[in-house]
């Protein structure tokens, strides 16, 4: 974490002020690439995870 956010410190500095950057960061306790529906899963249903997924 601490890395990430040195990173996104120093970003930060370098961008351009009239556009903030778009960074959303998720904290799972217990989720596996495997459990999200736009990875394959049939029976657990992520349908906001997917649509983020789908945009990009």
């Amino acid at each position: 974490m601490l890395i990430l956010s040195a990173i996104n410190c120093l970003l930060a500095c370098t961008a351009a002020a009239s556009q903030p950057p778009n960074i959303v960061l998720i904290v799972a306790d217990d989720l596996g690439y495997n459990e999200l529906g736009c990875y394959g899963q049939k029976w657990i249903k992520t349908p906001t995870l997917d649509r983020m997924a789908a945009e990009g």
